[in-house]
């Protein structure tokens, strides 16, 4: 994301609007900045008396805690082709908390844990029929 323009631009911009250099337009090219900008800075002028930019706020903190993540990593070391919604229903179970699939996988992300499967196709591979007829087959 780009950088907030600063303050000292911001504020000459508000004031050259004030005091007529222009339209709306004209300062926000005669400053260099987007038409929306400039009346984000007039609005913000209006309302907090400052043209300083907003602060930043985090979402809500994670439910899933470290504990919750030792305890996933654990159950996918034990099996690791269960699906997400299984973990989940785990989780439930031991912490009391409802977490949703897609928490499950940014957590198992953010371990580094893959979400791939175990495969029909490469099972099939290792029975013995396959491997006897496996010479006629292309590689």
């Amino acid at each position: 994301m780009p950088r907030a323009y600063s303050i000292d631009l911001r504020r000459k911009a508000v004031e050259a609007y004030a005091n007529g250099a222009g339209t709306l337009d004209e300062v926000a090219n005669m400053f260099s900045i987007g038409r929306t900008s400039l009346v984000d800075y007039l609005k913000r002028q209006r309302e907090t008396g400052d043209v300083l930019p907003t602060e930043y706020t985090p979402g809500p903190p994670t439910t899933i805690t470290t504990k919750g993540l030792a305890y996933i990593r654990w159950i996918v070391e034990r099996k690791p082709d269960i699906i997400l919604v299984d973990i989940c229903k785990k989780y439930i179970g031991r912490f009391k908390k409802t977490v949703s699939p897609s928490m499950v996988c940014r957590a198992l992300k953010k371990m580094g844990l893959r979400r791939k499967k175990k495969s029909i196709y490469a099972a099939e591979q290792e029975r013995d029929d396959i491997k006897k007829n496996g010479k006629n087959f292309k590689k």
